[in-house]
């Protein structure tokens, strides 16, 4: 019994892993100091991501239309499923105009009522949505959901000034200094923290009232952002162990596909053998990735 057990719940984790889907979207910058701006740090944000999310999507400069904004999400959402997350970063200029928030994209603007709809249509029950520009916190109204978190640069539509919060967000993502639960990865929650005493930092040394105030919204979500340098580096020395679990994975599936095969004692011989295999890479990998040893 508890061969099989073991063997179930190998199998089980393998198969029942949730997706983590992320689209990034740099938005016009109108002065090329902020176009600059907005581009170098989309890519930034990307490049992190691909550390601790399964797909990430960049749309920068002309292909950041609503027309593939809708498309991506519309296509996730047939391919998402409740246990899935997915997160949205938008990085960009947008205006209220006390009735619409619109994202400035090239072409026509989508309103944040619209990214609702696309985003209620998503079967993700793990949604994290930060938005970082000018007006950005009228989005909350219109996004707001039991299951979605929203992250904006300011409090409300009326503080219309370009925003710092976005730049603070980058730079967190390679900061030993954000990691404030030390576990090598900087998570949303981090991040916005980081960013928030930042921005409140950076108005205090110029001493004046701050045209900024970043909130947040909706649940406490542990979505990550980024890995670490050092995290990085024990993922790539766990890749040869992630491999070796796989092919014994395949080795278990195959032997119970040709079980008849065996008498009932070689079988079982030779199951233990693949399932004492699995318990040592694993005790490898979970040593690489908690190397100190915490709970």
């Amino acid at each position: 019994m508890k061969v099989w057990l073991l063997l179930a719940l190998t199998l089980s984790a393998a198969t029942d892993a949730a997706t983590t889907r992320a689209l990034v979207i740099a938005g016009l910058g109108g002065e090329a100091t902020y176009r600059e701006a907005f581009d170098s740090q989309a890519q930034a944000i990307s490049e992190a991501l691909a550390d601790t999310t399964d797909v990430v999507t960049l749309l920068i400069g002309s292909q950041a239309t609503t027309d593939a904004l809708e498309a991506t999400l519309g296509s996730w959402a047939q391919q998402s499923v409740a246990d899935d997350a997915l997160m949205l970063l938008y990085i960009g200029h947008g205006s209220f105009d006390e009735e619409h928030f619109r994202f400035n994209l090239p072409g026509r603007d989508p309103t944040a009522a619209q990214l609702a709809t696309w985003l209620d249509a998503h079967p993700a029950r793990r949604q994290l949505i930060i938005v970082c520009g000018s007006s950005s916190g009228a989005v909350h109204e219109f996004l707001k959901a039991p299951h979605r978190t929203v992250m904006t640069a300011t409090r409300s539509g009326g503080q219309r000034n370009a925003t710092h919060l976005c730049g603070y967000l980058t730079r967190a993502l390679t900061l030993k200094e954000a990691d404030t639960d030390k576990d090598q990865e900087v998570s949303a929650e981090e991040a916005f923290a980081f960013g928030v005493s930042r921005v409140e930092a950076y108005f205090d040394r110029q001493q004046e009232m701050a045209s900024e105030n970043p909130t947040r919204t909706g649940p406490f979500t542990t979505l990550k952002l980024a890995a670490l340098q050092v995290y990085r580096e024990q993922l790539a020395a766990a890749a040869p162990l992630y491999a070796r679990r796989d092919e014994i994975e395949q080795a278990i599936e195959a032997l119970r596909a040709v079980r008849d095969d065996y008498t009932t004692e070689a079988y079982f011989s030779r199951l233990q053998q693949l399932l004492l295999d699995m318990a040592v890479v694993q005790s490898e990998i979970e040593t690489l990735e908690n190397p100190q040893g915490d709970g």
